[in-house]
């Protein structure tokens, strides 16, 4: 696997935990998932460092974490919508800015014709 300098583990790895987590709480029992990110888990589960795991996990077991999770299965469910809402209207080129360890150009279904870019940093794209 690519290797991902700290500042970027920072910035793209704990919000693809709470997207997992947001899809095992609901998994588990919780309210349903507003965004059904199934390839996250598989994600989380290359990158995420032992030390990594358990930081967010005692974050987890709050209420800061219920919460973390709520936002980012909200986040989530609001930007498939507005993707999904602009490919209706024909729209034919989607970029993505800083775009993370987002699954969204591999777990909807998009029509062929539409051209999407991600615009991210080379080794956060191949550890994808």
């Amino acid at each position: 696997l690519p290797q991902l300098s700290e500042a970027q583990r920072l910035r793209v790895l704990p919000p693809a935990f709470w997207r997992q987590l947001h899809l095992r709480r609901s998994e588990d029992g919780g309210p349903h998932a507003l965004c059904s990110d199934r390839l996250v888990g598989k994600l989380t589960a290359a990158l995420l460092q032992e030390n990594e795991v358990t930081a967010l996990a005692a974050l987890e077991e709050g209420d800061h974490g219920a919460l973390q999770a709520e936002i980012a299965g909200v986040q989530n469910a609001f930007l498939d919508r507005l993707l999904l809402d602009a490919v209706g209207r024909r729209l034919r080129q989607v970029v993505l800015l800083g775009s993370g360890l987002d699954t969204r150009p591999q777990r909807l279904d998009l029509p062929p014709q539409l051209k999407l870019v991600e615009v991210e940093e080379g080794n956060i794209i191949d550890a994808k």
